[in-house]
């Protein structure tokens, strides 16, 4: 939800930037031609346009990582890989997972500590990372991180960040070293 200002969350309902969410709706459906995936986010947003003409007050907030670091996936085609879910299977990938989860997940409690204890709160995010950021929010200790995504490599951990270095990816050693529990330079 990058592309919709995010002051608008003040504004009350009757005040929202509907012709904000129309544009970005716009580009999704030029994007989703190439990532059907996204097509569920125009759906999302006609709902929330919905909510908004009816007096909810409905907060949006930028979960994803950046767009540099998803750009880095798809340009190195990481997601087209055979079995890129499967762990121990391809290092850069789940560098890049565990860096856009651990980045959605410090978004989604900035989020939270901007809202009232009692507000209903609706994230979405895939499955597949909503269930990794669900196991970011418990807070796990370095090795438990390290077990969850990087152990089926068969690198210590004490290597890993070796390991990454050697990758010889810019992007995803400047992410590593900003946002990496595990980082030790």
């Amino acid at each position: 939800m990058p592309s919709i200002s995010l002051s608008s969350n003040k504004l009350p309902p009757s005040k929202k930037p509907v012709s904000e969410v129309r544009k970005h709706q716009q580009m999704l459906r030029r994007v989703a031609r190439r990532y059907p995936w996204v097509a569920s986010d125009v759906a999302v947003y006609d709902e929330v346009v919905k909510l908004w003409h009816e007096d909810h007050n409905v907060q949006l907030f930028s979960v994803d990582g950046p767009r540099e670091l998803l750009r880095e996936s798809i340009k190195n085609e990481w997601g087209n890989i055979s079995r890129p879910r499967k762990r121990g299977v391809h290092l850069p990938w789940w560098v890049y997972i565990y860096l856009r989860e651990r980045i959605m997940t410090s978004n989604i409690e900035k989020a939270l500590a901007t809202l009232p204890h009692d507000a209903t709160v609706l994230v979405f995010l895939q499955k597949f990372h909503w269930l990794n950021a669900q196991f970011l929010l418990t807070k796990p200790s370095n090795k438990q991180i390290y077990q969850y995504y990087f152990a089926a490599f068969d690198t210590p951990q004490r290597s890993l960040e070796k390991r990454i270095i050697s990758l010889n990816n810019a992007i995803l050693l400047r992410y590593w070293k900003k946002y990496s529990d595990l980082a030790t330079v």
